[in-house]
Parts: C-alpha cells; sequence; structure tokens
C-alpha cells in the first residue's frame, strides 16, 4: 500500500501476484476495509509516539474479512493491545472463535459477552 502524491495522495496498491498498482475502488470490500484499518492503525501509532498510548475503537469492523484474513488481523490486533487498549464490539461469533486460541492463556485479554 502507497500514497499516491500525485493524485491528492489516494490510496493505491501493489498485486505482486499480477504485477499491477490499483486503486482502493477496484479491490473487494474486505481489502477495501482492511485498508481503511492499515490506515487508522499508522495514524493511532503516529499519535500514540506523542502522547500516551491511545485506545483503538472496533464496531464490527471485520464483517467482510474472509476467516483467512480475519484470523491474521485478529493475532495482529492483539499483539498491539500489549500496547494499546482495544475494544472490538461485534454481533458475530466468528471473531470470538477465532480469538480463543490467540487469547488461550492470558489474563492481560478479556472477552465480554453481552445479552
Amino acid at each position: 500500500m502507497r500514497l499516491d502524491p500525485t493524485d491528492g495522495f489516494a490510496v493505491r496498491l501493489l498485486v505482486p501476484t499480477r504485477n499491477l498498482i490499483v486503486s482502493h475502488e477496484q479491490c473487494s470490500t474486505g481489502t477495501a476495509d482492511q485498508l481503511y484499518l492499515a490506515q487508522r492503525l499508522a495514524l493511532l501509532q503516529h499519535v500514540s509516539k506523542r502522547t500516551e498510548p491511545l485506545p483503538l475503537f472496533l464496531d464490527d469492523h471485520f464483517v467482510h474479512y474472509d476467516d483467512e484474513r480475519l484470523t491474521r488481523t485478529l493475532a495482529y490486533i492483539a499483539r498491539l493491545a500489549e500496547e494499546h487498549q482495544v475494544f472490538l464490539f461485534t454481533c458475530q461469533e466468528r471473531e470470538g472463535r477465532l480469538l480463543a486460541p490467540i487469547l488461550s492463556g492470558s489474563d492481560r485479554h478479556k472477552v465480554h459477552q453481552l445479552g
């Protein structure tokens, strides 16, 4: 992913398997959501360097992720949660199922089910 300074810092992606550069409008909804998350995380890290580690709030952000993408992303979010407080809200059971092995044995991370 890179920002194109010649086009108002538009988001561009390299597709290595096809050796193409595409705009985010050409991506699937899951990929576009992943780009949005990458931008949010970059901003979170940038601002947190100047202050204290800020919390991250995610509200049903992963609806369009496939299981493989979601598993990798949740593992990354769990590592990020070592420094930042993370609030992940979802109405899906899938996130809880995929988080269970990642968080097993941890007393630092908690999953709360409401209702």
